[in-house]
């Protein structure tokens, strides 16, 4: 535990003794008892990280690297953090200690395929930025070499897109702890997709797709098209004890979103166009099943350490559409 000395003239001081048992002072100067009693908090923290062989992160490494912050010397003197590699001016802390802290944080509520999906971020950026960067150091130059650095991947623009907002986010965190003060990826622009890739499948079009499928690829189809269920998530999720036959309706699961506030489940009409292929479905369905698609095998390929993946449903889709001529 660390302790508080007050000196005259309003003059404070943390003690605390180190691993050796040492006792040790921090010098603190002319300041509140409140501010005092803050940074006596961290000392601890830090007192104690240094005994367990833990690095600070959080809340605790944002403040280490604060510009600005007179005791870091003091603190690198007793060994309670790490000494500056260089004797020129602290260049704070580097943007792959700074990933890998955000991960820390953020990540404990998050999805497996969010995980992913940081990691693969997290890496590109490690990978095309200079090594040991220090986080202020990136600039708007760096953000753009970085795109067109995975751009020659030959990555989809959807995907670079994707990389570029998930980086935006990591630096945005930086400005909220007030480790840099602008935004590099601020200037970089990317489109989500290179063509438009929304478009209307008429009702024509399902009607002719219906007619070479089987009724259980009738019932994938009809829940996309006229459920509006996201596929295979939504659709392999759904049990036949989610239909309200009376009234109409359906309760669909949300496995994607169920962990936002006030998402897991949505209530969508029963269309008649769906009504009637789910009817048929039912009728060849055994009355023990509890899914509404009755293929184990295809929930075992989508559910991945990640989360959902398509199962084999898209190509065994571009095969059925080929046979009906679409």
């Amino acid at each position: 535990m660390a302790t508080i000395a007050h000196d005259p003239d309003g003059r404070k001081r943390i003690l605390f003794y180190n691993e050796k048992k040492e006792r040790k002072a921090v010098n603190l100067g002319q300041c509140s008892t409140r501010n005092a009693e803050s940074v006596k908090r961290r000392v601890e923290s830090l007192v104690s990280n240094r005994r367990l062989g833990l690095k600070p992160e959080g809340e605790l490494l944002t403040w280490i690297f604060e510009e600005g912050n007179a005791l870091r010397e003091q603190l690198e003197k007793h060994g309670l953090v790490e000494k500056s590699k260089s004797n020129s001016k602290q260049k704070g802390i580097t943007l792959s200690a700074f990933l890998d802290d955000f991960v820390k944080r953020h990540g404990k509520d998050k999805k497996p395929a969010t995980l992913i999906v940081w990691g693969q971020v997290v890496q590109d950026l490690k990978r095309n930025m200079p090594g040991g960067i220090a986080l202020r150091d990136v600039t708007a130059g760096h953000a753009i070499q970085f795109v067109e650095s995975i751009k020659q991947r030959g990555l989809a623009p959807s995907t670079v897109h994707k990389r570029v907002k998930f980086s935006w986010q990591f630096f945005q965190d930086a400005i909220d702890w007030k480790l840099i003060t602008e935004k590099p990826f601020g200037r970089v622009k990317t489109r989500d997709t290179s063509k438009m890739s929304n478009v209307e499948v008429t009702q024509e079009s399902i009607a002719q797709l219906l007619k070479v499928c089987d009724p259980v690829w009738q019932g994938i189809i009809g829940l996309s098209r006229f459920g509006g269920l996201r596929c295979p998530s939504e659709v392999l999720s759904l049990k036949w004890e989610d239909i309200n036959w009376a009234h109409d309706r359906i309760s669909v699961p949300e496995p994607k979103v169920e962990h936002h506030e006030g998402r897991g489940v949505r209530t969508v009409p029963l269309f008649p166009e769906l009504k009637a292929i789910l009817e048929d479905l039912r009728e060849i369905t055994p009355q023990d099943a509890e899914y509404v698609i009755d293929k184990p095998e295809y929930r075992a390929a989508a559910m991945r350490p990640g989360g959902w993946a398509n199962a084999n449903l898209r190509t065994q889709l571009l095969k059925k559409l080929k046979k009906a001529g679409l």
